[in-house]
This record gives structure tokens, C-alpha cells and sequence, in this order.
């Protein structure tokens, strides 16, 4: 089914009509592959034996598998548009945690977990196998990502070059296992869980694999080890989405070679999306990204940069700071040409705060990326708050949270605070009016403890909101306002609603709204602007490395319209010369 009004595409038909069992599709960004992933799994639905009972649920279904919570969401509104609600019926659209988690809730019995699970964060883990086995449980931290997807060493499958020594490798497998036991996971645990399920239990394989014979795998370039042997184990009938030059996720053990050994093991040649439909009225600016794809991947192209493409220098003397001031005016003359949605990219998570903190503090109020970053600063709050039990601790670690939700606040009331948070008091005397309800909902925890934290917290947000402070809607000042709601005055009890909030956004598609946004190119992955500021476009941030280029390629597919790069003077990264 093709959408009215969409361009036809022989690219998408070529790949709908192909009969093979295993199909690689080579998938630039812009080139439809939302819009083929979706018409593909209702031509492979159609194909599906027909469910026992008319319109049901019941029967084999295509599984379409993503990675993102929002690449989901834009899975299944493409779904609503091109598919009938009996075609829906056949395609379950889910991403890899999800099915997991599902998966792990639906058999923890089989699984030997308690009644009530709890996902919480990496610092936890790791305090517990410190406990164990600091020695070997400190070389983990060595290699990036290892530590998060521990548990998946307990199958021969996913070890490499990195896994302990066998005795080092028990000792740790066997901390694991308690803390299963306790039904303490952390978000990796739930693929290794799923694993063991499959490996257990025959007949819940033979039922997952009667289930979903058929599997689109999208973005599959980011895919782990575990991740691409699940699609593997599953699917009779696989098709692999990717894009070779989007894979920046190697720290979480994607690899160039699985999307090489699923091209020696399909049975045909790769298909190539090569239509720019996400620049369909500026055929131009499509062209060019793609021509500028092909040189980065090393092949001669013409890339004639369109005029809407900008690329600034920063006086050498001003250093990178400068590139903060250059930002500003870039986003201003974006919003002010009527681009509705602006990106600032920035290299490392400390470039964002900085330009976050200096847009806010000019009047731009930039909205907040949610992303799993902040569902792993929630989780190390959840397990450091137990901790802090004198109530200036309480007191200091909330206007920690105030800073960082609060973008506008200025530097001047912070410190007043700060300096009126005593050991056994907040003091209000001499304070500043922006300071004044900060201390005064602060001065809760002196009275009431802990159990006061979250309302004093959301207490303290909506004076600030009520003073013209700019406060950025999170997945965490969300779940603050839901926990402070329901609090009883007990802060276990309200650690459990904040780790249940947390997991129930952890689990649901954030809501995409207009505005300015500030984010790091990894958190942008996957998310369409209308204008992309690049900042800090310099040879250290863009060295010409295969992480440099693929970092670089998805910053500047982000863009529909508009794209600004912003360099530093006699560092310009060698990537801009692709341009």
C-alpha cells in the first residue's frame, strides 16, 4: 500500500517484491525506510497463515523491531497511516527492551525472580560486585559498555576478548545471579534473561518462533550481539534495515561485522534506498546529503553545498567558547526564518549543559531531550537518596537537582542557598527573593526527613515556574510530580513509585514538540530538525576517523532544511572539506 501523495519509489518496490528469506536493505537517513519498514511488514503479513479466528490476535505475526522508544512511536503512526486496523492485527511493533521486559514480567516464575522486580542503575550493580570481587569486578570498568551488559557473559555466545577468566567469570556470574534472585536488574539484564528463557525452556522458544517467523529488523547497524542473535532465533523470514554509516553505538557492542555477515548470509544482493524523500521539496539539499555520504565512505561524488549550508569560524583567540556565542545568534536566525524545530548538536554531554546554560540565560529557553540518560541519572538518585540521611545532604542534593532542571537560575542564588543550608537549619535571613521559596521548601527536609524530598523538590520547581524561571519538561521532573502526588510519607515507599514512574517512561515514547533543543549527536539519533547547529565542528571533536565520520554523517542528517556549522579557527575538522 503506498500512501496517496507519496512519489513512488522502485527502491521500495524492489524490496516488497523480493521473495528472498534473508534481505539486507542499505538505508541512508531521509530515504523512507520509516515509511518501507511499515508497507514491507503488511506485504510479509499478508503472506502469513491466516489466524483460527477471523480479525484476532491469535496467530503468527511479523515482528518489527526497532531500537528507540521514539522510533517506535514513529513506527506505529506510520502504521496507522498506510495499514488497515485487520493488517495491524498482524504486526506487532515493539523495540528490543520492550519485548524483553514483556517477555522477562510474563515468566519471571520460570525465571526464579520474585513477585516484584526492580530495574535500577549501573551503580548499584556495581557496589554489589564490588562487595564480591573488587579486583575483578573493577577491570570491567576498563572496557566500555561490558559492565551494563554483564549478565549476557553467562552464555559462551556473547563472550569475547574482554570476558575474566573462568574463576573471575563465576564469581561475578554468581553475584548476578543474587541479585536476580532479588529481583535487582539493571535495563541489560532483560536481554540475557530473555536468552536464558529461550535456552531453558524449548517449548517457549518453539512458541516465540511460531509467533514471529517473520521479523523486520530496523537500524539493526546498532545492534548487539544479543540483540542480532535474538532477530537470528526467531526469524524464518529476516530483513535487515541499516545504514553502515550510522553505527556510533559502538560502545554498546554494535559491530560493522554482523551487518557484514548478514550481507554473505542473504540471499541476495543488498538493496539500496536512493531517494532523498525527506528533502521531497528541496530535491537539492537530498542530493547533495547523499553525494556527501558517498565521499565520506571514500568514493569520488560532486557535493555541491547548498546555499542553506553555512559553515562559521570562531576567532582563534576566543578559544571554544567562542563557538558558545556563535550558537546563540545561529539559533536565533533559525527561529526567526520560521524553523519550528532547532537542534544544537554538541560532541560531549559537558558542551550541552554549557550551551543549555548560556541559551537559557539569553532568553531562548531550550526544551529538554529526553533520552535513557535521564532514566540512568534517576536511577543512580534512587540508589544514592538512601544514603543521605542528615538532612543538610538532603537539602544539598536537591538543589543539585534544582540546578540541573533549572537552567535559568541564576549562579548568584545558587550560591545564597548553598550558604544557608546549614547542619541543622535553612537559613532565610538576608536571601534573595529568588532564593527565599527555594529555602523555604528546602527547610521541609530539616523538619520532616527524607520522606519530604520529592514534595520539597516539585515544591520548590513550581516556585521557580511561578518566578518566570524556565524549567525544560523531563522524563524525571515528570515522575518527581507523579511520586510527590502520591507520597505517604514513607520515602521507601516513594522510591518505589520514582523507580516505577521512571520505568513506566523508561517503557513509552517520549511526546516530540517544537522549540529549541540542546543534545549531544547521540541523543539526536534517530529525530528529524529543521535547521542542525553544529558546534565545536573541529578536528578533535571530527577527527577524520570512522567514529569521527559516522558521528559527523548523523549530525548532518538531522536537518531538513537548514544546517550550521560552527568551527574553531585553524581547527576546522577535515570532515567539512566532504561538504
Amino acid at each position: 500500500m503506498t500512501r496517496p501523495g507519496r512519489r513512488p519509489d522502485p527502491d521500495h518496490d524492489a524490496v516488497c517484491a523480493s521473495t528472498a528469506r534473508h534481505r539486507v536493505v542499505i538505508a541512508p537517513p531521509g530515504t523512507g525506510k520509516t515509511h518501507l519498514a511499515v508497507r514491507l511488514a503488511g506485504t510479509l503479513a499478508a503472506a502469513l497463515p491466516h489466524p483460527p479466528v477471523p480479525d484476532s490476535t491469535i496467530g503468527a505475526r511479523v515482528l518489527l523491531m526497532t531500537f528507540s522508544n521514539q522510533a517506535r512511536s514513529q513506527l506505529e503512526a506510520e502504521a496507522g497511516r498506510q495499514l488497515t486496523l485487520a493488517q495491524r492485527r498482524r504486526i506487532e511493533i515493539t523495540n528490543y527492551h520492550r519485548l524483553f521486559w514483556h517477555a522477562t514480567r510474563a515468566h519471571r516464575g520460570a525465571l526464579c525472580l520474585p513477585a516484584t522486580t526492580d530495574i535500577g542503575g549501573i551503580g548499584r550493580r556495581q557496589r554489589a560486585l564490588d562487595n564480591h570481587a573488587p579486583g575483578a569486578a573493577a577491570a570491567l570498568t576498563d572496557h566500555k559498555g561490558l559492565l551494563e551488559a554483564f549478565a549476557e557473559q553467562a552464555f559462551p555466545a556473547f563472550r569475547d576478548d574482554r570476558t575474566p577468566n573462568p574463576a573471575q567469570l563465576q564469581q561475578l556470574l554468581d553475584v548476578i545471579e543474587t541479585e536476580h534472585q532479588a529481583g535487582r536488574l539493571v535495563f541489560d539484564d532483560l536481554g540475557a534473561l530473555f536468552w536464558k528463557l529461550l535456552d531453558n525452556y524449548p517449548t517457549l522458544e518453539a512458541a516465540y518462533r511460531a509467533r514471529y517467523p517473520v521479523v523486520v529488523a530496523d537500524e539493526h547497524q546498532d545492534a548487539s550481539a544479543l540483540q542480532d542473535a535474538v532477530v537470528r532465533r526467531l526469524a524464518d523470514t529476516l530483513v535487515v534495515l541499516a545504514d553502515p554509516l550510522q553505527l556510533i553505538h559502538g560502545y554498546r557492542g554494535a559491530s560493522p561485522t554482523r551487518l557484514d555477515a548478514h550481507i554473505s548470509d542473504s540471499d541476495t544482493l543488498p538493496f539500496d534506498l536512493r531517494t532523498p524523500h525527506r528533502w521531497h521539496d528541496q530535491p537539492d539539499a537530498g542530493t547533495w546529503l547523499l553525494a556527501v555520504r558517498r565521499r565520506l565512505l571514500g568514493h569520488t561524488e560532486i557535493a555541491v553545498r547548498p546555499s542553506a549550508a553555512v559553515v562559521q569560524h570562531s576567532p582563534a583567540k576566543r578559544g571554544r567558547n567562542g563557538a558558545v556565542y556563535l550558537t546563540r545568534y545561529a539559533a536565533l536566525n533559525a527561529l526567526n526564518a520560521g524553523c519550528q524545530r532547532v537542534a544544537v548538536l554538541a560532541r560531549t554531554g559537558d558542551d550541552v549543559v554549557q550551551l543549555r546554560n548560556h541559551l537559557a540565560k539569553n532568553g531562548l529557553r531550550p526544551r529538554h531531550a529526553n533520552d535513557s540518560s535521564e532514566i540512568t541519572r534517576a536511577h543512580a538518585d534512587i540508589e544514592l537518596l538512601p544514603t543521605l540521611t542528615r538532612p543538610r545532604e538532603l537539602a544539598r542534593h536537591a538543589l543539585a537537582r534544582l540546578t540541573e532542571h533549572v537552567p535559568t537560575l541564576p549562579a548568584t542564588a545558587v550560591k545564597q542557598i548553598r550558604a544557608r543550608l546549614t547542619e541543622d537549619q535553612a537559613r532565610l535571613t538576608g536571601c534573595g527573593a529568588t532564593a527565599r521559596p527555594v529555602l523555604n521548601a528546602l527547610a521541609t527536609l530539616y523538619r520532616d526527613g527524607p520522606a519530604a524530598y520529592f514534595t520539597a523538590l516539585v515544591t520548590a520547581l513550581d516556585a521557580l515556574s511561578e518566578a518566570g524561571q524556565h524549567i525544560p519538561a523531563s522524563t524525571r521532573t515528570s515522575a518527581y510530580r507523579l511520586t510527590a502526588a502520591t507520597s505517604n510519607g514513607s520515602i521507601v515507599t516513594d522510591l518505589t513509585n520514582f523507580s516505577r514512574n521512571i520505568l513506566t517512561a523508561g517503557l513509552t515514547a517520549p511526546h516530540e514538540h517544537n522549540g529549541l533543543y540542546v543534545m549531544t549527536v547521540h541523543q539526536a539519533k534517530g529525530r528529524e530538525f529543521d535547521a542542525v547547529i553544529l558546534t565545536h565542528a573541529d578536528k578533535r571533536s571530527y577527527p577524520d576517523n570512522a567514529e569521527g565520520r559516522h558521528l559527523f554523517y548523523v549530525a548532518l542528517t538531522r536537518g531538513r532544511s537548514r544546517w550550521h556549522l560552527i568551527t574553531l579557527e585553524g581547527q576546522q575538522s577535515p570532515l567539512i572539506a566532504h561538504l
